[in-house]
């Protein structure tokens, strides 16, 4: 049996658990230590290993000496464990006082393993006799006898358990294996929550307790399908198929990408970048004359509608530094195209300095504030504004170029009232940059879209409400929302109303 080290095996629980915080001890959690701690007895330790390889090592050099190498009733081959009996520890133990004493005494000379084999009919060999007298000088029950104690307890542990319904009590379901990994998949998982740590005390906090929240941001691309609608719908028990009704295919396969910029102070800069997907990867001369114009859209254009190097240069040069603060830090996760110092250097305004910190790769999903918990938002904002087009089978081509632009800029626009600063707030402290937790607050798709009583008409043409605004309170119809009333441009407001 494997020894262990039992101080390592705990060092390394609390690595893995490091983050949880203290609380009151609960009688089923003083189970599970025991059940661990049983787990752990169970293993011989170093020091119990050691006396037992030194005690085998003794004897069988002993045997060598007076062994001879042409001996017939020698056996070498060791014990094959799938065919091996079980052999109780007392079974061993009297074939090996019966080998080395007569009437309570010790023997001159010891009798021939044969001879104890006659009286002991479950001794294999020569060797295995030496071995059990090693666990006899030792004391200690290390091989299949603790083995066949481990299983007993273990399987009387699981009748009961299946008598009891253990499963049902501890919510444990069969459910779908959704990522299969190698074995070293929980060391890396170690390593992944041991840097975001390390990250977070050695380099990120020092900065933000430095240079304040106002000064401290994170910025972050995130990728949205041209088409994005709830993958839920109403529909009978049972029902094998459930189709869900859109408007293009192809717009259900193709993106495009946004990166927004938020602070620690709660605020989102007034601009934000959006990439589109067109042939060539850019603009043509007359759909830049005709494409929607909105202020807080900067609107560049790729092959794939994904981000390049390029793309994020002249993000820092037109949405980043107009805005950003004098000395200012910015969070960004390792993508090759962020992390040019040089190239992003000449780029600082006279007067600004830029601290660029990156996000170890694999813990983005961990300590990246936009990413653990804002973008989750701002999609399911967009995907009400879709499924109430399809509902109402509105006028609406979602997935065109200036319904895109224009899509987005009404979510940026909400998401910059000073309504929703605690969310944003909260996205730093759930990525754990700072320990205060705002207060208690609602969502921007909360506030905007599930608090207009239904009762509630819309605030110009008195239609059925889709959204409050997050700036001015008003309760508005798609149309007017969308339009305008009496189409007079898209609902885009500054004018903020507690």
């Amino acid at each position: 049996m494997v020894k262990i080290n039992p101080s390592n095996v705990v060092r390394l629980l609390l690595e893995a658990y490091v983050r949880w915080e203290k609380s009151d001890v609960y009688d089923h959690e003083r189970e599970l230590a025991d059940n661990i701690r049983g787990v752990i007895d169970s293993y011989p330790t170093s020091t119990d290993m050691q006396e037992f390889l030194e005690a085998e090592d003794q004897l069988l050099s002993s045997q060598s000496l007076s062994q001879p190498s042409s001996d017939s009733s020698y056996h070498s081959t060791p014990e094959d464990p799938k065919t091996m009996n079980i052999v109780d520890f007392e079974y061993k133990k009297k074939a090996v006082l019966y080998w080395r004493e007569e009437d309570g005494q010790p023997r001159q000379k010891k009798l021939k393993w044969e001879s104890v084999r006659a009286r002991y009919k479950q001794l294999p060999d020569n060797t295995t006799l030496y071995r059990w007298a090693a666990l006899v000088d030792s004391g200690q029950k290390i091989t299949m006898e603790k083995l066949k104690v481990i299983f007993e307890a273990t399987q009387k542990r699981f009748i009961a358990a299946r008598n009891e319904r253990f499963k049902k009590k501890m919510n444990i379901v069969s459910r779908k294996v959704t990522k299969f990994v190698t074995r070293s998949y929980d060391d890396e998982r170690v390593d992944l929550k041991v840097k975001p740590d390390e990250f977070l005390a050695l380099e990120a906090k020092p900065y933000l307790e430095n240079r304040g929240m106002a000064a401290f941001g994170n910025s972050d691309q995130s990728g949205f399908l041209r088409e994005l609608h709830s993958g839920r719908s109403l529909t009978f028990r049972g029902e094998r198929h459930v189709p869900g009704r859109i408007q293009s295919q192809n717009a259900m396969t193709h993106s495009y990408t946004i990166q927004s910029t938020i602070t620690c102070d709660g605020r989102m800069f007034p601009q934000m970048l959006l990439c589109l997907q067109e042939v060539g990867g850019k603009f043509g001369p007359q759909v830049e004359k005709i494409m929607f114009d909105a202020p807080n859209i900067h609107a560049m254009a790729s092959s794939s509608g994904k981000l390049t190097k390029a793309h994020v240069l002249s993000w820092f040069e037109k949405d980043y530094f107009p805005f950003a603060e004098k000395d200012s830090t910015i969070l960004l996760d390792s993508r090759s195209g962020q992390k040019d110092q040089e190239a992003i250097d000449k780029l600082i305004p006279a007067g600004k300095t830029l601290r660029l910190l990156t996000i170890p790769a694999g813990a983005t999903s961990m300590i990246q504030p936009c990413d653990v918990y804002l973008f989750r938002i701002w999609k399911s904002g967009v995907r009400k504004f879709e499924d109430r087009g399809m509902l109402d089978d509105l006028p609406v081509i979602f997935h065109q170029r200036d319904n895109i632009i224009e899509l987005q800029s009404i979510m940026h626009n909400q998401f910059c009232s000073p309504r929703f600063k605690p969310q944003i707030q909260y996205a730093f402290y759930k990525a754990g940059y700072h320990d205060e937790r705002p207060a208690k607050f609602q969502t921007m798709t909360e506030y905007c879209f599930d608090s207009v009583s239904l009762v509630e008409e819309c605030y110009y043409c008195q239609r059925f409400y889709f959204m409050r605004c997050g700036w001015c309170t008003r309760a508005l119809c798609f149309d007017c929302c969308w339009n305008g009333y009496e189409n007079a441009g898209y609902h885009f407001c500054e004018d903020f109303v507690e």
